[in-house]
């Protein structure tokens, strides 16, 4: 399974890579949204994290250039509890779910089942 994980945190970016290669996923990490729309209209993902917290453009915007190239992916949000607005807007706008920050290996293992990723591991 293949997943694009955009978070310009770093503890974050490394947690969510982490986890998510010790259960048999091949990640690619990118900082900023711009990035992100180029990576995922080159290729297809089985799952696409998105931190809507991004500081150089509009995660909104982000995902919905993401969601007209890459239809199939599936469309993971991380937002603070703060978002709630942006969460609503970005599930009107195609995200699949969303996680508020921060969050859990559990966490993040439970909405990727919700989703219908197929998980190789279970957490620990």
């Amino acid at each position: 399974m293949k997943v694009l994980v955009i978070e310009d945190c770093p503890g974050q970016r490394s947690a969510a890579c982490e986890f998510l290669q010790g259960r048999d996923f091949r990640v690619e990490l990118v900082r900023g949204g711009r990035e992100a729309i180029a990576r995922a209209a080159r290729d297809v993902f089985d799952l696409i994290i998105l931190d809507l917290a991004q500081p150089s453009e509009s995660s909104l915007l982000v995902l919905n250039e993401i969601r007209q190239t890459n239809r199939d992916s599936k469309i993971l949000t991380m937002s603070t509890p703060e978002q709630i607005s942006d969460r609503v807007t970005a599930l009107i706008q195609g995200a699949d779910d969303y996680l508020i920050k921060p969050f859990t290996a559990e966490d993040l293992y439970t909405r990727i089942l919700h989703n219908g990723i197929p998980v190789a591991v279970q957490p620990q």
